[in-house]
């Protein structure tokens, strides 16, 4: 079975029609930390709006929390009772 084709990444130093490799596992990890390290700036970067934004669902939905917390909590402790 051969392999799919793509086309030409110049950053990556592929010429069109290629036959794609496999990752090696040093560009994997390489990728990996790159995305977390995305990931760690965007949250960072972001982060009053995104609490800004929880905070406005909580106290909107303050009773339906609760609520739910209860029903949790109540169904967890007979849960432990049984055990």
């Amino acid at each position: 079975m051969q392999r799919m084709k793509m086309d030409c990444n110049a950053s990556l130093g592929r010429c069109k029609n290629a036959v794609t490799m496999p990752y090696t596992s040093e560009q994997y990890q390489a990728n990996k930390t790159a995305i977390l390290e995305a990931k760690k700036r965007y949250y960072q970067k972001n982060r009053e709006r995104i609490l800004a934004r929880q905070k406005e669902y909580d106290d909107q939905h303050r009773e339906e929390i609760k609520v739910r917390q209860k029903r949790y909590y109540n169904k967890r402790a007979c849960k432990i009772a049984l055990d």
